[in-house]
């Protein structure tokens, strides 16, 4: 039997537990009707910064989800666990030991998340969209290979990373989060079209207030939802420096997905609000717009400076760490002060629900 589902190219690609996902819902026709008013808001834990989405960041409401947060101790039979959740049009995201698949190029153990989208079980393979190497890319996957990448000693032995900073607990200023597990999340698409979905005004206005304003989003939204966050919205420039700051000092690389995600959310505040402009009350200028503009640019010369520290981390990175450190406080007044307008622009509109 052979079953292939459908991806398209995500929206979104920092990191991911989000690209995966999202290149299943991109191909729900008029998405951009949810996802306009969805990922406004940033938070970090000091060393991960993430988008924002109600629920966990496994959780997106045109999906289906079913988290099982745990390895299965199936042995080979894993394989028909993932078949048979394909021919129910179930997506698996799975995470296990990638450097076990030949397809794959990564050298070394580690536990990643593939998202399996279709098998021939005539052939003995599933297509796979992960991560391999630097880009988002499809792949096939034997099942040998799957059963030995999901049951490595690596894998089975794993138990997180909570230990990677612990010279770091008493740091207020970082915590660090294990951000690896051997969840299994089956998704699937609820609905085929979001053509008659309703952009959700007040849902950007709130989270676009809370950007500007640092408010813990979750905590407003689900006090009962515990998260270790130590800064959001405009709040995670300052909440990242100190461990962009021990990076230096300790000679070490800054993972590139989350400055990358930075990046692209200052992308995201342009093509959002155009498309809101064009289908929607709330307006934007072609002055708030040019500004945006701008602050993509500068975002693009702090990626550029990223990249330039991770070449050169293991010298003197002093002035880099400066440049650095200058182009955040940059971008964030060009943000604070652009959506400030944007607010005031749109300030009837905004108060009138």
């Amino acid at each position: 039997m052979f079953k292939e589902l459908r991806l398209h190219p995500p929206a979104l690609t920092s990191h991911p537990d989000i690209a995966l996902p999202m290149s299943i819902m991109a191909t729900i026709p008029y998405l951009d009707n949810w996802l306009c008013s969805e990922f406004l808001q940033l938070y970090s834990n000091g060393i991960y910064t993430k988008r924002y989405n109600y629920g966990s960041c496994e959780e997106y409401e045109p999906l289906e989800c079913i988290r099982i947060p745990y390895r299965l101790d199936f042995g080979e039979d894993i394989i028909d666990f993932f078949v048979q959740a394909i021919k129910n049009n179930y997506y698996v995201l799975v995470f296990c030991d990638d450097s076990r698949i030949q397809t794959m190029k990564i050298k070394y153990p580690r536990l990643h998340g593939i998202l399996l989208f279709g098998f021939d079980q005539s052939k003995h393979f599933f297509y796979a969209y992960a991560y391999n190497g630097v880009k988002l890319e499809r792949f096939k996957v034997s099942f040998d290979d799957m059963i030995s990448a999901y049951n490595s000693d690596f894998s089975v032995q794993f138990h997180g990373r909570g230990s990677i900073f612990d010279e770091l607990s008493n740091n207020h200023e970082i915590r660090g989060i294990n951000m690896e597990s051997h969840m299994i999340v089956l998704y699937k698409l609820k609905q085929s079209t979001y053509e008659n979905y309703k952009i959700n005004l007040d849902k950007i206005k709130w989270h676009m207030l809370d950007y500007l304003e640092s408010v813990d989003t979750l905590s407003r939204e689900r006090p009962h939802f515990g998260e270790e966050v130590i800064a959001w919205g405009l709040d995670v420039y300052e909440g990242i420096k100190p461990y962009y700051r021990y990076q230096s000092e300790q000679h070490d690389a800054i993972n590139f997905a989350d400055p990358y995600c930075i990046y692209e959310h200052k992308k995201d505040w342009l093509r959002k609000l155009r498309y809101i402009h064009d289908h929607t009350e709330l307006k934007c200028s072609e002055d708030i717009f040019n500004c945006l503009t701008d602050l993509i640019r500068h975002a693009e010369i702090f990626i550029n400076l990223i990249v330039k520290y991770n070449v050169n981390y293991l010298g003197d990175t002093k002035e880099i760490m400066d440049r650095i450190f200058h182009q955040m406080d940059v971008m964030r007044e060009i943000e604070k002060r652009t959506l400030n307008e944007y607010y005031d622009l749109n300030r009837t509109v905004f108060e009138s629900f």
